[in-house]
């Protein structure tokens, strides 16, 4: 993974989780052959998403794609509801 920080990929990256995540998370859970790979994977995927949370704004991320980022996750603690609307 690049070492640089776009905020026009990440938006997009966390606008692709708010659209597959609930389906990801349930193949995972429903997955009965590599489901502790699978689950890493989406493991780092969100560990990824928390390290650029919390990066220092004036570095390197701004605070519109924190509170993206933010809400994502706040997305996925409600079951990803949000999308059903």
């Amino acid at each position: 993974m690049s070492d640089q920080i776009n905020d026009l990929v990440t938006e997009g990256a966390i606008n692709l989780m708010n659209k597959v995540g609930k389906t990801y998370e349930a193949n995972i859970a429903a997955s009965k052959s590599k489901k502790d790979e699978k689950q890493q994977k989406l493991d780092v995927i969100y560990n990824k998403f928390r390290e650029i949370e919390n990066f220092p704004t004036e570095e390197l991320i701004s605070n519109r794609i924190k509170i993206l980022i933010k809400n994502m996750f706040t997305n996925r603690a409600n079951n990803w509801d949000k999308e059903k609307e």
